[in-house]
């Protein structure tokens, strides 16, 4: 397990945690602050394991030929940047987009399909698996909205509304655990970041 899906996995069972205990106003109330904080200490972490990436390879005797002197530093901030920072830039990418998208679909339907704390918990989600993992997290919250529904519909005979937000965070830590136990599996090693 990376430390950045440590990090990731740690952070949604204390959200989860805190919104289950009825701390729900209080992490949802400040959703820019705890989203500019737990990317923020992502990014850190990762600038600790490439700094820790370094000094690793200056220690054994065939990574050290890839440092400088024997190579330009830009090879090292290539690889570093394509293996640990590149997959959680772009799932940033990717979340900020899905919350703009909600927020104005959203909002051209007079707020009928999500409530204000939900784009905190998509854009979250999204984040926080990573790259390909936020492929793997949308496949999972449609399969479970699809059950949902058929479930209610079938069964219940309801058809009324309902919502997603208290899954939003949980099928994120699900995929996390997932993706990292079947990270070995051959499909998704073809879709991960390699350095070029």
């Amino acid at each position: 397990m990376t430390l950045a899906a440590a990090y990731s996995i740690a952070v949604l069972v204390i959200l989860i945690g805190t919104v289950a205990l009825g701390y729900r106003p209080f992490v949802v109330g400040r959703p820019r602050f705890f989203a500019s904080a737990i990317i923020a200490g992502l990014f850190i972490l990762l600038g600790v394991e490439a700094a820790t990436q370094y000094h690793a390879w200056t220690l054994s005797a065939p990574q050290k030929f890839l440092l400088p002197p024997h190579q330009p530093i830009g090879y090292f901030f290539t690889y570093v940047g394509w293996r640990l920072f590149a997959p959680y830039i772009l799932s940033l990418l990717v979340a900020l987009v899905m919350v703009a998208l909600a927020r104005i679909y959203n909002r051209r339907h007079d707020g009928a399909f999500f409530y204000d704390d939900e784009f905190f918990m998509i854009g979250l989600g999204l984040f926080l698996s990573g790259t390909p993992g936020w492929i793997l997290y949308a496949v999972s919250m449609i399969a479970v909205a699809a059950a949902i529904i058929a479930f209610r519909t079938v069964f219940l005979h309801h058809s009324d509304k309902f919502s997603l937000r208290e899954l939003w965070l949980p099928v994120a830590l699900f995929d996390i655990l997932i993706y990292t136990w079947g990270a070995q599996l051959p499909v998704l090693r073809l879709m991960q970041f390699a350095a070029p």
